[in-house]
């Protein structure tokens, strides 16, 4: 990684627009090959069933909607590597590094998916506002991102990041925004997902911010 003394990547990530309404971006080759092996290789043998926030109790709980594995990836157990991805991720998304909830790095196998959801949360004052994908591998078919309302699938190459809105201009749950991880017909799809509040996590806990 070239990083400066604080850290901080040297390098400057050019986005491209796919969407106006949500607001989606591409961010070619925001990963190199190197560092999607081994955050594969960190996550796969901590891969747990993935779970969703309870829309009345805030609490995670596993859903037949998301059919997924997960590895998640807590500041406390954050490692230099992870840090500076961190760090890459908020530079990338123009917020601060504690508006960002730990990063996850989930695997999607033959007939896994997300069915079509909105990750912003009804009725959470910190709302997720922003949601990276970072695409880890290429060799597996089907498992597109798919944005229901407006018909647009995407599927990035090893390294690739899309970044998008999960709420419109009133800061509400966005319906635009609406995706899902499509199901994988061939191979084992990775791929890391960060989800990023409007301020900073409160740390301490429940029961409005859950890390």
């Amino acid at each position: 990684m070239d990083l400066d003394q604080h850290g901080h990547s040297r390098r400057k990530f050019n986005s491209e627009r796919i969407s106006m309404v949500p607001d989606i971006r591409k961010i070619p080759a925001f990963f190199s090959a190197e560092e999607c092996e081994y955050l594969i290789e960190m996550a796969t043998p901590l891969q747990q069933p993935s779970v969703v926030v309870h829309p009345s109790t805030g609490t995670f709980v596993q859903d037949p909607v998301r059919t997924s594995t997960a590895a998640a990836f807590p500041f406390i157990s954050e490692n230099p590597f992870l840090h500076a991805i961190n760090q890459r991720i908020a530079a990338a998304t123009g917020t601060q590094y504690d508006q960002g909830e730990p990063l996850q790095v989930l695997s999607y196998t033959v007939g896994q998916e997300y069915k079509p959801h909105s990750d912003a949360l009804p009725g959470f004052h910190n709302q997720r506002v922003k949601t990276m994908l970072v695409y880890l591998n290429e060799d597996f078919e089907g498992g597109a991102t798919f944005f229901t309302k407006i018909g647009k699938a995407i599927r990035g190459q090893t390294g690739d990041a899309i970044l998008f809105m999960n709420v419109d201009m009133q800061g509400k749950p966005d319906p635009a925004a609406v995706h899902a991880g499509r199901p994988v017909d061939k191979g084992r799809k990775f791929i890391l997902s960060k989800w990023i509040r409007q301020y900073p996590l409160d740390l301490s806990g429940p029961p409005d911010r859950p890390f």
